[in-house]
């Protein structure tokens, strides 16, 4: 079966027997840079690529090194879950790895760009399909994707957080910090799967996002979203956005999304749904 790259446009398919994969840098991915096109490998340096059984004969690899369960984003009927209401859908397809989100979220929190709340990471991988002759087929992916807080039904910062400092705000599930009783200890930062928790050392408090509330509470999207030329970012009720673009709530390199429930809806490219197929 014919499998296309998606997320990184121009990527080459090369097939050679599964016993002659050979080894390459990131670079090699857009030109067939060794004899016969044989070309291997998509973890930004030179190392063999580490590869897991997939259903249907094929081998998935990347440079997170395997794949976790990503379909789903929460227990079917989870209270905690349900109590989620507000959140974003990150299309990984769209997204060009521009910052302009960053850029955006910098300039309404006044912070210097380490403390920004949203970040941008970039994920590539690919998958083998072995055929009936013996022969590999290997589809290549790359793809960004745009973080922030998650707003999560279960989230790990406010579980270790001993001053209570941060809250969820009810009727919405948004996150927020209480800035005068947040003391500044880290713990919330180190424990966020995400990363997305950061402390101000100018101030001694932990930065969040809380998708831009006073904006929000204005009519308008948050800054982020707002911001986006891909139109890669959208924010609003979890529900609605699940009904508009699924229930994909983690794909490499987030974690797990039953570990914290996440209020989060990804659109992944067909490449990587394939794989975890």
């Amino acid at each position: 079966m014919r499998m296309m790259a998606a997320g990184c446009k121009g990527l080459p398919r090369f097939h050679w027997p599964c016993d002659e994969r050979q080894e390459c840098s990131i670079a090699d991915w857009a030109r067939p840079c060794l004899p016969k096109g044989r070309c291997a490998c998509y973890t930004g340096a030179t190392v063999r690529p580490r590869f897991v059984e997939c259903s249907g004969g094929r081998h998935c690899c990347g440079s997170g090194g395997r794949y976790h369960d990503v379909m789903g984003c929460g227990a079917e009927g989870d209270d905690e879950r349900n109590n989620v209401s507000y959140g974003f859908h990150v299309d990984a397809v769209r997204c060009i790895g521009c910052r302009a989100c960053v850029d955006a979220c910098c300039a309404q929190c006044r912070v210097p760009d380490e403390l920004s709340c949203r970040t941008v990471t970039s994920y590539e991988g690919g998958v083998w399909e072995e055929a009936p002759d013996g022969t590999c087929s290997l589809t290549l992916f790359a793809y960004f994707i745009s973080v922030s807080c998650l707003h999560c039904a279960r989230p790990a910062c406010m579980a270790v957080c001993t001053e209570e400092a941060l809250r969820k705000q009810p009727g919405t599930g948004l996150m927020r910090v209480v800035s005068a009783l947040c003391i500044g200890c880290g713990d919330c930062a180190q424990a966020c799967p995400y990363g997305v928790v950061k402390i101000d050392p100018r101030h001694g408090v932990a930065v969040i996002c809380d998708a831009c509330a006073a904006v929000i509470e204005a009519g308008r999207q948050p800054v982020c979203v707002e911001a986006c030329p891909e139109d890669a970012l959208h924010f609003g009720e979890i529900g609605d956005l699940q009904a508009s673009y699924g229930e994909l709530a983690s794909i490499p390199p987030l974690p797990p999304a039953d570990a914290t429930y996440p209020s989060l809806v990804l659109t992944a490219p067909p490449a990587l749904l394939s794989a975890l197929r």
